[in-house]
């Protein structure tokens, strides 16, 4: 049996923007990239139809590459500090689906090209992390990769080559990064190349499970028995940064919502979205309006009535934590749902 892919936008065809010069930060591929992101200041590349690269990049054959799936494809490199290659260590993230769950076995698939006349290398890797990676600097994060192919990957040119392995999950990681985790000296290169780096080009991703399947309680929102006008978190909730926009990550914590919701047809439900202190506070109220109501609209698209559901946003006027410390403003950053009506006397 064939599991859902856990990676959005495995394919890189989700776009921001369409690409049409090249990359010079991490910021530019993030900007333009749907759900991808870079996580330092290092710039992977993003391939497809009407990008101009410039021409000492493609005097040496950057850009001169088809899409294994679709019309774009990534590219990072992967080998090359030692050299004095700029950028030598080039990552590419994104916020799964759904989190891990720990002791679940996963199959992860990637296909990688190779940019003709660069090494070939080693320590491709997949690292899964509970938090966002975020560096500002531009060369190696020293994570331990969960999955890696140790040896030299060598793609004939102009090839595509699958790239595949299982792990057992430890955590319940939400985040993938790729790329290479390990120092020049730690990593196996092969090949004569006029370029003394090693450049890779990534499509196709995936991320799913494999039997046995361990079952995860999907329902246990609430308590049995269920109490009215009492406030229950959602947790797992995402948004993107300041904004209004749910990530994919989000829902399947609001799946679990839209099953009590078709099992009790009589629950009426309330929507409630807070922010923590920071900035303005006018703002903060539009946010958590909006918050709110990206998530009773989900629950709408999928077949909730409307009357059933309403929402209301307090902005941070109704923290739980202190909001001095981050830990506190991440508490205090939720949804919660509020059970307003159903066949339960109160």
């Amino acid at each position: 049996m064939s599991y859902p892919n856990l990676i959005p936008n495995a394919s890189f065809e989700e776009l921001n923007s369409r690409p049409l010069e090249w990359f010079y930060t991490g910021t530019h591929f993030t900007q333009c990239s749907n759900n991808w992101c870079s996580p330092t200041s290092a710039s992977p590349d993003l391939y497809g139809p009407g990008l101009i690269v410039p021409r000492h990049w493609r005097e040496k054959g950057f850009g001169n590459v088809y899409a294994k799936d679709g019309s774009y494809c990534a590219g990072i490199t992967i080998y090359g500090c030692y050299n004095g290659k700029p950028h030598c260590r080039e990552y590419i993230q994104v916020l799964l689906n759904e989190p891990l769950v720990p002791g679940q076995i996963y199959e992860v698939t990637m296909w990688v090209g190779h940019l003709k006349g660069s090494l070939w290398a080693g320590n491709i890797g997949g690292y899964f992390s509970e938090e966002k990676i975020s560096d500002v600097g531009a060369s190696l994060l020293e994570e331990e990769p969960q999955v890696v192919w140790k040896d030299a990957v060598m793609v004939k040119d102009g090839s595509w080559l699958r790239l595949q392995k299982t792990f057992s999950a430890e955590v319940d990681a939400k985040y993938l990064t790729i790329g290479n985790f390990y120092p020049d000296d730690r990593t196996t290169t092969s090949g004569e190349g006029f370029l003394n780096y090693a450049y890779y080009y990534l499509d196709d991703i995936s991320v799913k499970k494999i039997d046995p399947i361990i079952k995860t309680d999907s329902t246990q929102l609430v308590p049995d028995p269920v109490e009215t006008n009492r406030l229950y978190a959602l947790n797992n909730i995402y948004f993107d940064y300041d904004e209004a926009t749910l990530l994919p990550t989000s829902y399947h914590e609001l799946n679990k919502l839209l099953k009590l919701m078709r099992e009790h047809a009589d629950w009426l439900i309330q929507i409630h979205g807070h922010t923590d202190i920071s900035g303005d506070p006018v703002y903060n109220q539009k946010l958590s309006v909006q918050r709110a109501r990206a998530v009773v609209n989900y629950l709408i698209k999928y077949g909730i009535e409307p009357r059933r559901v309403t929402y209301v946003g307090h902005g941070s006027q109704q923290p739980i934590a202190s909001n001095a410390m981050e830990s506190g403003r991440q508490l205090n950053r939720r949804v919660e749902f509020k059970i307003v009506l159903s066949d339960v006397e109160y």
